[in-house]
């Protein structure tokens, strides 16, 4: 008894669920725990869970060293 249709509340914005696969996609705005209720169903019933994904920060993102502020002069290299 395979689920025939999936749903889900609490969602984050970012996040959306195919209700007839099950799939979640979505990309994260930044890094952070985020908790739901995700439930499938089929013709025996429905069961539900809460679900939490961790998104952790990315080990290669960019780092910035320099100055936060810059100053210059229009015209000269």
């Amino acid at each position: 008894n395979s689920p025939s249709s999936f749903s889900a509340s609490g969602l984050p914005a970012w996040l959306s669920l195919n209700p007839s696969t099950g799939s979640l996609t979505g990309t994260p705005p930044a890094p952070g725990t985020f908790t739901f209720l995700v439930a499938a169903a089929n013709a025996g019933g429905e069961g539900s869970a809460s679900v939490s994904v961790v998104v952790a920060p990315d080990p290669n993102a960019p780092v910035i060293t320099s100055a936060l502020t810059a100053s210059g002069l229009v015209g000269v290299p």
